[in-house]
C-alpha cells in the first residue's frame, strides 16, 4: 500500500541553498526542454522526448554552453525528471489536451528538487525528526514523528521538496 506524506522541513543555510540550486536547476531543465522543442516543432523537426532530450542535453548542450555545467553537480535524477515532467505536458498539448504549457518559475514557487530511491539494496533514511536525502545528507523535520520510522515495514520510495510561501516542504511517497 503506498501513503503520501507531506510535511514541513527546517533546512541549514547550507541545505537550503542546495536546494534553491536544485530547484533552479529543475526549472532550467524543464524551461529548456520547452524551448528547445517548441523551436523543432515550429520548423518541423521530430519531437525529442525526454530520453532524447537527455542524451542531447548531456553531450551536446553541455558542451556547447559551458556556462551551465553547474547542473551536472546536482541531483542527475532531478533534472532527468524535469525533463520526463516537460515531455509528459508537451504530448497532452500535441493530443489536443491542454494548452501549450507555460514556463516555470522560481518565484512562483513552480518547481521542486525530486529524489528517488535508487535500487532495492539502498533505502532513504528516516529517523523520528529528521530524514536523509541525496546530495543534502540530514534534514530536520519541523513536526516529530509524523513520518514512520521502521524501515522493516515502511519505505521511503520517492519524494519532492518544493518551495512554498517561504517554506520548504517534503513530500515522499512511503510504501
Amino acid at each position: 500500500m503506498l501513503n503520501t506524506y507531506k510535511v514541513e522541513i527546517k533546512p541549514t543555510a547550507k541545505q537550503t541553498w542546495l536546494i534553491d540550486s536544485h530547484i533552479s536547476g529543475s526549472c532550467l531543465a524543464y524551461n529548456l526542454f520547452l524551448d528547445i522543442n517548441k523551436q523543432r516543432y515550429e520548423q518541423d523537426y521530430y519531437y525529442l522526448d525526454a530520453d532524447a532530450f537527455n542524451k542531447w542535453f548531456n553531450h551536446e548542450y553541455l558542451e556547447a554552453n559551458p556556462d551551465d555545467m553547474w547542473i551536472k553537480n546536482l541531483y542527475a535524477k532531478s533534472v532527468k525528471q524535469a525533463f520526463i515532467d516537460a515531455d509528459v505536458v508537451m504530448k497532452r498539448f500535441f493530443n489536443k489536451q491542454s494548452v501549450f504549457p507555460h514556463w516555470r518559475s522560481f518565484k512562483c514557487g513552480q518547481g521542486s528538487y525530486y529524489f528517488v530511491k535508487n535500487n532495492k539494496t539502498s533505502i532513504i533514511s528516516c529517523q523520528h525528526h529528521r530524514i536523509e536525502l541525496p546530495k543534502l545528507g540530514w534534514v530536520c523535520l519541523k513536526e516529530v514523528g509524523c513520518i514512520s520510522t521502521n524501515a522493516d515495514y515502511f519505505v521511503i520510495k520517492q519524494g519532492w521538496i518544493k518551495f512554498q510561501a517561504g517554506r520548504y516542504y517534503l513530500t515522499c511517497l512511503v510504501e
